[in-house]
């Protein structure tokens, strides 16, 4: 599967035809689809909008927002909608038009955000070559990010993240606390699928990587803290990890209630470790904690690899390793992406 079961949106805009025409051949093609005002509220159905930053031909300009789409099934309306969309006649686009890419990010952490977001701007010169010329280095609707890569470093929380930067960037984060998105707007202006649906693949695996490589990185917070370092990789996981008196033992807590328990002995033990190389490991050998209990705790924790080194008897929960900016990413959208860069360059 090219393709993640996170949830996207897509806003596709163009130019040249009669929204009104464009709405019937949707409708037309089985999906429910509107023409308003424009507004920023996600609808249940594509709706199809003015957008004043266009330059229209023959006065016609307008943005075709999705619903919340997942999965096969919202990639197969993305590809009927398409179809329909260049069945009108005049429908095109012009170096004023962006596709935008909306992926969920209710589920991530501040901390996944922030390495979504810093490896973006760390591979942002890699991504340029297989956009347009009018789509690299500094646009007017998509900044660089390349300068403002530490922007989020001192942000502990989705709003302040939010409040950091404007929207015009190539990564928007402004709807990271409200809406659970966040935005790419990079890509140049385009009707094709096959164009979107590589871009859309290519993000969610870069997502899917960014996160990986953030739940293994320990960000410091009050270094007075008892076992800073592994309360930091659990919390930057999303966790929560709190000492109940009452039970003489860490709480281990995610969104669902307590997944699990550990004494301060045991935590003692969990780790031989600096914040550095952010490399969680454990003696295997000692007789309260076990390998199989150790193996289901990491598992249930969702920490990512964890290892046994017979050698040493330890555990080890190791950092992802970060290769580059198609690191993740399926071969078949590997191929369309360097394809784009030979015709591009």
């Amino acid at each position: 599967m090219i393709f993640t079961n996170r949830t996207f949106g897509i806003e596709i805009e163009f130019v040249g035809a009669c929204q009104y025409d464009v709405m019937a051949a949707i409708q037309a093609a089985g999906i429910d689809c509107h023409c308003e005002h424009y507004n920023h509220t996600t609808r249940p159905y594509w709706k199809i909008v003015t957008d004043s930053s266009l330059r229209s031909i023959r006065g016609h300009a307008y943005e075709l927002v999705s619903p919340k789409l997942k999965g096969a099934d919202g990639i197969e309306e993305l590809r009927k909608v398409c179809e329909a969309l260049n069945s009108v006649e005049g429908v095109t686009v012009n170096r004023s038009c962006g596709l935008h890419v909306h992926l969920d990010c209710n589920d991530l952490s501040m901390n996944d955000i922030r390495t979504v977001y810093e490896r973006y701007a760390e591979y942002e010169g890699q991504i340029d070559l297989v956009m347009p010329q009018s789509r690299r280095g500094r646009t007017q609707w998509a900044a660089s990010i390349i300068d403002r890569k530490g922007a989020l470093r001192n942000c502990g929380t989705k709003a302040q993240g939010a409040m950091v930067l404007g929207r015009y960037y190539k990564v928007n984060l402004t709807n990271i606390a409200t809406r659970g998105a966040i935005e790419f707007r990079q890509h140049s202006g385009t009707t094709e699928f096959r164009k979107i649906v590589n871009w859309l693949c290519f993000l969610q695996k870069f997502v899917e990587k960014s996160v990986a490589v953030a739940g293994n990185v320990t960000r410091p917070k009050t270094k007075s803290r008892w076992f800073n370092v592994v309360r930091n990789i659990f919390e930057n996981d999303g966790y929560t990890f709190v000492w109940s008196r009452r039970l003489k033992k860490w709480q281990i807590s995610s969104s669902t209630g307590v997944i699990g328990e550990i004494t301060n002995q045991q935590v003692r033990r969990l780790y031989n470790t600096s914040e550095r190389r952010a490399v969680l490991t454990c003696r295997a050998n000692h007789e309260d904690i076990s390998q199989p209990r150790l193996q289901q705790l990491y598992y249930e924790l969702g920490l990512g690899r964890c290892n046994f080194d017979h050698s040493n008897q330890e555990m080890r929960y190791e950092r992802e390793a970060d290769t580059g900016w198609l690191d993740g990413i399926a071969a078949s959208v590997i191929d369309y992406l360097n394809e784009r860069q030979d015709e591009l360059n």
